[in-house]
């Protein structure tokens, strides 16, 4: 399967639906995506490797498009490893491709933009088909009243009020959204957020105070205000984890 070689780095993409794991990164309270890869190159190359992905996604939270990097100190075909680790992991987890890349690329220092989506079941009845990957939230929105607050969002601001600092890694609180699209279709309304990086809850944070906005509990005028107070404590919760997903990170 493998020939000694100088190291080679490899790229690989993967998705999987996190409400069975403990977060990306590897905790001890609980089973989680990075671990399970980890622990599945064990399997297949008989040796420990790190697995260093984009970022790390909090627990039960999705991902379409997570991106991680490995070296390894043989080439593989990038084929045979593919097959072999989808061969072994848990359904509920897939690498989409692997690629060999230059040993200065970077699964999260290289990344220049990421992509986010939470999604809102909005039929009074949620459907089962779509229970692991959506809030139920069969309640009245104004779409147009998160149309307006949504520039107030864009460029480049510090968005401490909008993460629980306690855990974030950074401290750089400032971060740049490139765009926020708000999308009916049929009985989901989705939020999909591109931006520079996000913090800790970042995304379910401002899913929230969107949401606060769109069904009157939060006036528009108040998000100034919000941004200048620099404290989670002023703006409404989190939204639960199921319904964001990690749609692409780009390069």
């Amino acid at each position: 399967m493998s020939q000694p070689s100088s190291p080679t780095r490899y790229k690989l993409t993967v998705a999987y639906k996190g409400d069975g794991y403990k977060g990306w990164q590897i905790q001890k309270n609980g089973l989680t995506i990075q671990e399970t890869l980890e622990n599945t190159l064990l399997r297949i190359l008989q040796k420990k490797i790190p697995v260093t992905g984009a970022g790390r996604t909090d627990s039960g939270v999705h991902a379409e498009g997570q991106v991680a990097h490995i070296t390894l100190d043989t080439k593989i075909e990038p084929i045979k490893l593919l097959k072999g680790l989808n061969g072994l992991l848990p359904p509920d987890i897939r690498i989409l491709s692997i690629e060999e890349v230059a040993l200065s690329f970077h699964a999260r220092f290289s990344a220049k933009e990421k992509i986010y989506c939470y999604k809102l079941y909005r039929h009074k009845i949620h459907n089962p088909f779509h229970r692991r990957d959506s809030l139920h939230y069969p309640h009245p929105i104004s779409i147009d009243a998160i149309q307006e607050a949504i520039p107030h969002f864009l460029g480049t601001k510090n968005f401490k009020s909008f993460t629980n600092e306690a855990h974030n890694v950074e401290k750089d609180y400032c971060k740049t959204l490139y765009n926020i699209e708000i999308k009916e279709e049929g009985e989901i309304l989705s939020f999909t957020f591109s931006g520079s990086g996000f913090l800790y809850k970042m995304v379910r944070n401002l899913s929230a105070t969107l949401l606060a906005i769109g069904t009157n509990r939060l006036p528009l005028s108040s998000l100034p205000a919000l941004f200048a107070a620099e404290d989670r404590r002023v703006c409404p919760g989190a939204l639960p984890a199921l319904g964001l997903t990690l749609i692409k990170v780009v390069y």
